[in-house]
């Protein structure tokens, strides 16, 4: 009985111990630890200004906040202080109602991105796991995968999609090349707007990152690299994290992070 108990202490001490390392990067009051970009100065004057894209209200990350359907808007992203290699990100979001232009009649569109190192405007050089309201062939779908900048990495592809367990294929480079840059998910599933969805990414350094939503392996890639600017591509291991305005109101209410790194 003693060897049991004191094996249930141990598996507890363990856990707490893990649980200590969730680390919340949006403590529900303000954007603290975070940097809102942009290009800038914006196109339209009439446009929301870049400091209020991203505002805090009700103890949520509101994008948008405020501003009416049709209006014309700007994309910006919100970029975190930190670098992270080796973790577990979740991000809870919902969709609400507003479409902006030049998109208020497409799918509604944002993206969670991971490894985040140069650029850190609109799109940063990064691995996106793009969050959308789109069907599986559609735009702007919740899970498919974009390499921005001059990233590159292997993922399991299938035609136009991703497939556990097929080849991998290289996506991403150096930058010039579009159609090289996207895996998109076969998997719908994501919640009806106005409900709350979970992404989760498992990110281990260069060598991995799996996406999930909602439970589901929407899309993964492995042998993550960067371009130097003495042009060698070298191992992506760390970077910042970035949730993006895409011309779409969402709500973000909770961003959090496992740290696993030793």
């Amino acid at each position: 009985m003693k060897f049991i108990t004191t094996l249930a202490l141990l598996a507890t001490s363990s856990l707490a111990l893990a649980e200590e390392k969730w680390i919340d990067l949006f403590n529900g009051k303000d954007l603290t630890g975070w940097t809102v970009n942009a290009k800038v100065p914006f196109k339209d004057p009439e446009s929301q200004k870049l400091e209020d894209i991203f505002q805090v209200r009700d103890g949520v990350i509101q994008v948008y906040p405020g501003m009416e359907n049709g209006t014309n808007q700007e994309p910006a992203v919100l970029v975190s202080d930190r670098s992270f290699s080796k973790y577990r990100l979740q991000v809870e979001y919902r969709w609400l109602k507003n479409r902006f232009q030049p998109r208020v009649k497409a799918n509604r569109d944002s993206g969670i991105l991971v490894h985040c190192h140069t650029y850190f405007n609109v799109w940063p050089a990064s691995i996106e796991m793009q969050l959308g309201d789109g069907k599986p062939g559609q735009p702007y779908v919740a899970g498919d995968l974009w390499v921005l900048g001059k990233t590159r990495t292997d993922s399991p592809r299938e035609g136009k999609f991703y497939k556990k367990g097929a080849p991998l294929m290289q996506r991403g480079g150096d930058g010039k090349d579009w159609s090289l840059r996207s895996n998109f998910t076969p998997v719908h599933a994501d919640k009806p707007n106005g409900e709350w969805n979970l992404a989760e990414l498992y990110v281990d350094e260069e060598k991995s990152v799996k996406m999930y939503l909602n439970g589901q392996l929407v899309n993964e890639v492995f042998n993550t690299e960067y371009l130097t600017k003495d042009k060698e591509w070298k191992p992506l291991k760390e970077g910042r994290i970035t949730l993006q305005a895409e011309w779409a109101a969402l709500e973000f209410r909770s961003v959090k992070v496992l740290d696993q790194s030793k």
